[in-house]
């Protein structure tokens, strides 16, 4: 059962692994997603629990060797050619297995980790807020107090600046889309939101 001292314990392991797996500067900026995801998620009514988990765990594999990361996926079914020419994709996916096959955590708590890359049709909001959180967060050299504000204020706005920056920076350095991110735009341009 999920119980509290059981959570309480998964994420003290995961926050312990977390600080030896990653350069400092990378932890701070977990850390600081994961503080701004839980801010934002009490502006808008989200489920705290999963902003936190998914906020620990979405750089987890950021610093593990390529190889590795591709072994593991490789092992779940979960390869990926587009991401194979663009591998900083690969730790999104790596951090939600291990998320499930390390600490126990369901489906739902590691998606948001999952997606804070590509981002995807129907995102829920969590997905979202650690999507925006990731980009936005205070210690991002190009973080505001404005656009800290819009996330707070319209999040939808700022989700969709926070892709289509993504997809320039993309475009411009003459790398592939990823088809999870080109789906996620036509879904937001078609005017949906996120889902429950």
């Amino acid at each position: 059962a999920l119980n509290d001292a059981w959570l309480k314990s998964a994420l003290e392991e995961l926050l312990e692994d977390l600080r030896k797996n990653l350069s400092a500067l990378r932890f701070e900026h977990v850390l600081s997603t994961t503080e701004t995801a839980i801010s934002l998620g009490r502006t808008h009514q989200a489920n705290e629990i999963i902003l936190q988990v998914s906020g620990y765990l979405h750089d987890f594999a950021r610093e593990m060797p390529v190889k590795k990361q591709e072994e593991i996926l490789k092992s779940e079914g979960l390869e990926d050619p587009i991401a194979l020419e663009n591998p900083v994709l690969h730790h999104a996916k790596v951090a939600a297995i291990l998320g499930k096959q390390r600490y126990g955590f369901p489906d739902k708590w590691v998606e948001p980790a999952k997606w804070h890359t590509t981002g995807r049709a129907k995102m829920t909001l969590e997905d979202v807020i650690l999507y925006v959180s990731d980009q936005i967060e205070p210690k991002r050299a190009w973080s505001t107090e404005r656009l800290l504000d819009e996330a707070h204020t319209n999040l939808s706005l700022s989700f969709k600046n926070c892709l289509l920056q993504k997809l320039e920076f993309t475009l411009k350095r003459g790398k592939m889309v990823h088809p999870d991110s080109i789906q996620c735009w036509n879904w937001l341009c078609l005017g949906n939101s996120w889902a429950d």
